[in-house]
């Protein structure tokens, strides 16, 4: 857990690699710790600086390592904290849609959903993807459902290009 808040720290200060290096440490251990590979805050946080972010650095990012790390995350979270796993399927299905695969997003974004469905991004998300994937119908309903838990996603919806190809429906 040493580990874990040096890459807290790394990651508060905008040290992104030497946050990956510590995570690592926490996960697998080095000469001094034995590491804790169950513990979910560590595969998320890992998650997190693998997707990428505004003004992160971009030789860090790689969406399929994101999906792995947000899997482990949502597998370790599970059965103690569904509300984590579902954020962590968030985090795991938006990692698979910026790699254009749409089976595995709408997968992982529709698991989000189903753990905790008061989670409005993640039923933004699976409409967004569902209208990528051309099902503006079901994609619809899920729009609904976001707009009523929160009204400014009609915003979020009237600005993203995947809701404006389908306007019409």
């Amino acid at each position: 857990y040493n580990h874990f808040e040096i890459a807290r720290d790394a990651y508060r200060r905008g040290l992104y690699e030497e946050c990956l290096e510590e995570l690592k440490k926490a996960i697998e251990g080095d000469h001094v710790s034995p590491g804790y590979k169950l513990e979910w805050r560590f595969h998320q946080m890992m998650g997190v600086v693998r997707l990428g972010f505004f003004n992160c650095n971009l030789d860090l990012v790689d969406p399929s390592q994101a999906e792995h790390s947000f899997l482990l995350a949502a597998r370790y979270a599970g059965a103690d904290n569904p509300e984590e796993a579902a954020v962590a399927f968030l985090g795991a299905g938006w990692a698979a849609f910026v790699q254009g695969k749409l089976t595995e997003a709408l997968k992982h974004t529709d698991q989000a959903v189903a753990l905790y469905s008061d989670l409005t991004e993640a039923l933004f998300q699976a409409a967004k993807i569902r209208m990528a994937s051309n099902k503006p119908g079901e994609a619809l309903r899920l729009l609904r459902q976001a707009i009523q838990q929160s009204p400014a996603y009609v915003v979020k919806a009237s600005a993203d290009g995947d809701f404006r190809r389908h306007e019409a429906e």
